[in-house]
């Protein structure tokens, strides 16, 4: 009797053990691509499809790889759906790979235009300087999540008040950034004017960077590449601090939110290190962290960014905004209404630096426009030289 129980017992696992071999070497078939056709969308070009994905005439496709291309289109965040379906070849072990991909309108396509228009009034940390109203700033933006139909990212800004003066500009560029790649790449340069833009600055008013990313394909992020920053030019830099400094930089992020017109609930942290040749005197630290908070159809993040310069330095950015959305019309496109606070501090040898502003706003956004209209009262710092406007002293 124990005979027959050991046979059968015998028997039972060398059935199973074969069937799971042949469900496995099934689910590992390769199958030989013929063609590839794709429908739904005009965001990506077929060299995409070739080169990034990996997707050629004659190569071979597995149910795996099937799975792996379906997350990572839709990770590159501009699609709500992408199906996958395998069709008849024209010979046997053959098959042509048909994708259905349906657009995001709340995520840029090509390209995406967009304007900020903000009415500023101004009062200076100084009893004798008392308040003014400055000129309207305006703000434009022109932004791409998919250059050259290869999902190359770039954006370029241009901060210019009503008098035809220039207080900031910015342009970037990134390689394409997928749910399963290893790593991506950034560059950018940033001008700002610190005395009528204090809250945007920090330590610099000149800062440039390229950057690569590792570890993409989880929530841990390492980052290493060149920054410098630059205080050269007086109206877009801060007195008392190095003139500049270049060298290497290591840095780490986790963001656990989906990043986007609206704001998404998570955290995000992030510290980097700046190593220059003039040691320990010049090298520049940053540590930030941000929470968002969702209910209903409002949201709350607070944001806080230290930076120092040396070990004698420290500045501090601090924001806390309220949005919420207003259904003025359904879709991915309904305006928000927002609130924010800032407040800034940087404090360096025996100079001490502080300002705050209050922002009321209304944004609006479709697949190739941006709209943003507030209404900005700023308590900015008198600076160093005794002025808090951007000319000199006389």
């Amino acid at each position: 009797m124990t005979r027959n129980l050991l046979l059968k017992l015998s028997f039972s696992f060398l059935v199973s053990l074969l069937v799971s071999a042949s469900l496995s070497l099934a689910g590992d078939r390769q199958l030989i691509l013929d063609a590839i056709e794709w429908s739904g969308s005009e965001r990506l070009s077929r060299s995409f499809f070739e080169d990034e994905l990996g997707l050629r005439p004659n190569t071979s496709l597995s149910q795996n790889k099937l799975e792996a291309l379906q997350t990572q289109l839709l990770g590159t965040g501009l699609f709500r759906s992408a199906r996958l379906f395998l069709q008849k070849g024209q010979a046997p072990g053959h098959a042509v790979l048909s994708i259905e991909l349906e657009d995001d309108p709340s995520v840029f396509g090509r390209w995406a235009m967009g304007a900020q228009l903000s009415l500023n009034e101004a009062q200076f940390s100084s009893r004798t300087l008392g308040s003014t109203l400055q000129p309207t700033s305006i703000k434009g933006m022109l932004i791409s999540r998919n250059l050259f139909g290869q999902l190359h990212r770039a954006s370029t800004l241009l901060d210019i008040d009503s008098e035809g003066t220039v207080q900031g500009a910015q342009i970037a560029y990134g390689f394409p950034r997928f749910s399963q790649e290893d790593s991506q790449f950034d560059a950018e340069l940033e001008v700002i004017n610190p005395q009528l833009r204090y809250l945007d600055a920090s330590a610099f008013g000149v800062r440039a960077e390229a950057l690569w990313t590792l570890g993409s394909q989880s929530l841990d992020h390492w980052q290493w590449g060149v920054s410098y920053a630059s205080n050269q030019d007086e109206r877009f830099g801060y007195q008392g601090l190095p003139k500049s400094i270049i060298g290497p930089k290591l840095g780490y992020e986790r963001e656990t939110r989906l990043l986007g017109f609206r704001p998404s609930q998570g955290y995000r942290l992030a510290s980097s290190m700046l190593f220059t040749s003039a040691g320990l005197r010049a090298m520049a630290y940053a540590a930030e962290a941000a929470y968002t908070h969702e209910w209903n159809s409002s949201s709350l993040t607070a944001e806080t960014r230290m930076e120092s310069v040396g070990l004698l330095s420290i500045h501090i950015r601090n924001s806390l905004r309220w949005d919420v959305s207003l259904p003025i019309w359904k879709g991915p496109q309904d305006p928000i209404f927002y609130i924010q606070g800032l407040q800034g501090q940087d404090r360096y040898r025996d100079q001490s630096l502080e300002g705050s502003e209050l922002r009321v706003g209304w944004r609006l956004h479709s697949e190739g426009f941006i709209a943003d209209i507030s209404f900005a009262y700023r308590n900015l710092p008198t600076w160093p030289d005794g002025t808090p406007l951007r000319e000199e002293s006389p």
